[in-house]
């Protein structure tokens, strides 16, 4: 009897988890074909714009100076030199209010009033005064949009929020990067000294450096000063300096490739030369491929010299001292700067 009912109620847990699956499918497929079925523009022979439904008949009739694509539901258009947005079905959801209007991303839309830029959301709603010269969105990590947007002004940056209009910092930025990674916007001040600022517009790092890279997921940001590399938190505080040798990129594939001293035909030569055969592989007989992999460093020694396939025997080893003595190697080269290259040998044992 306890078996029956366990049985039935794990056949009950199943049917429900298959049931939210079915459902969340049905709501991305509707989702999709909402997307694909949304009215398509056309322009029409006395040059206005409109729109065809799915199977190719007019929706909406030729009747825009200008218009946009539809992006999540509503296109811009303008008619009579005015931009607003309309449904599918043609009709204004958002007056025609505006010189120039751009698409719909993520539930806010850039409108301009009097050549200056401002915001409102789906419901027709300014969260954003036309004010600004220009409005730029801050992007996120996988590309999602922030609530941030940076405004310009006199050649000069200020961070507001596209949702209440709020202004978050003053104009003192004359650089700010469009992508925000891990709570941290890369921001530059009038005298070229860069920092980072929060969400909330706080300048948590201090435009102090010559130059900044974006904050890595062990929350480390590489900072330029006074001509030293060096690792800050996201707080600013100096972690420790930067060392080529651990902490430069390592590449599988650039421009120029690492190369042995005197070419390939020439490193061939010497491992003939000079590999001696383990005594205990040469009584067992044992022969075939031992696969030394490495790292070609910016000034041509190697490192981390490692088997990643081998034979035993010995033979592993006489490999790697093998490799170890080919060095130092030609550089590979990325855009004609030294890079640390990750390549690997093949050294062939046999009796």
């Amino acid at each position: 009897m306890y078996l029956s009912n366990t049985y039935f109620i794990m056949q009950k847990s199943i049917v429900k988890v298959l049931s939210v699956w079915s459902v969340l499918l049905c709501m991305v497929q509707l989702a999709n074909a909402q997307t694909s079925r949304s009215p398509k523009l056309f322009q029409a022979e006395n040059g206005l714009w409109g729109y065809r439904g799915y199977l190719g008949q007019i929706a909406i009739e030729p009747q825009f100076q200008k218009a946009r694509s539809f992006q999540e539901n509503l296109a811009a258009v303008q008619k009579n030199g005015q931009w607003g947005y309309i449904n599918p079905k043609g009709v204004y959801v958002i007056k025609p209010l505006y010189n120039s209007a751009l698409s719909f991303q993520g539930g806010y839309a850039k409108v301009a009033l009097n050549d200056q830029w401002g915001i409102v959301n789906r419901m027709g709603k300014v969260t954003v005064k036309p004010q600004y010269e220009q409005l730029f969105l801050v992007i996120g990590l996988r590309q999602k949009k922030t609530h941030l947007v940076k405004a310009l002004q006199n050649e000069m940056y200020a961070l507001v929020d596209k949702t209440n209009g709020k202004q978050l910092t003053p104009f003192k930025y004359k650089r700010v990067a469009t992508y925000m990674k891990y709570n941290r916007l890369m921001v530059g001040s009038k005298d070229k000294k860069f920092g980072f600022v929060d969400s909330n517009g706080q300048e948590v790092v201090a435009c102090k450096y010559d130059k900044v890279e974006n904050f890595d997921a062990k929350g480390r940001a590489l900072a330029y000063l006074e001509g030293k590399k060096i690792y800050i938190d996201r707080e600013g505080k100096y972690i420790r300096d930067y060392n080529p040798r651990t902490d430069a990129p390592i590449f599988l594939i650039v421009q120029e490739p690492p190369t042995p001293k005197g070419g390939v035909a020439v490193l061939g030569e010497f491992i003939e030369a000079n590999l001696q055969y383990p005594k205990k592989a040469r009584e067992q007989g044992i022969t075939g491929l031992v696969v030394v992999q490495f790292v070609v460093e910016m000034d041509g020694s190697l490192s981390n010299i490692k088997v990643i396939k081998g034979i035993g025997a010995g033979c592993d080893e006489e490999a790697v001292r093998l490799i170890k003595a080919s060095s130092p190697w030609n550089a590979g080269k990325q855009r004609g700067k030294p890079v640390r290259v990750k390549k690997s040998r093949v050294i062939n044992f046999k009796l």
